[in-house]
């Protein structure tokens, strides 16, 4: 019967440890990836958001932030569909969402009739 209780035990320390360590990692990631933005590293930092989106696939802030990572890396199409997937959200991230994305609007078009002109040519 002890050993029983044990084991009941251990399963139960093993199962509710995990959810806090994918907390943790997380936390780091997020951390790590926005400073990595503060230090204009936007590879990296892509990156580990990427991974932050397997453990919170709907976390509003982590897509405003890739969003920002793919803006710098010109990738203007990946970064408007984070920032429209970023303005559902009710925080100050909404409004920075609009505002990169209305960027990216101008910038698409202005790359759009450049193309236009080009296959004129």
């Amino acid at each position: 019967m002890n050993h029983l209780k044990l084991n009941i035990l251990i399963i139960f320390i093993v199962i509710t440890a995990f959810p806090s360590k994918a907390q943790y990692n997380f936390d780091a990631f997020f951390s790590n990836a926005k400073n990595d933005i503060d230090k204009n590293n936007f590879v990296e930092a892509l990156s580990k958001l990427n991974k932050c989106l397997l453990v919170q696939p709907d976390n509003i802030e982590v897509f405003f932030y890739r969003a920002l990572c793919k803006y710098n890396l010109s990738d203007f199409y990946g970064a408007e569909q984070d920032f429209t997937k970023s303005i559902s959200s009710n925080s100050f991230i909404r409004l920075n969402s609009y505002h990169y994305r209305s960027l990216l609007d101008i910038g698409l078009v202005d790359i759009s009739m450049q193309l236009m002109i080009l296959i004129k040519f």
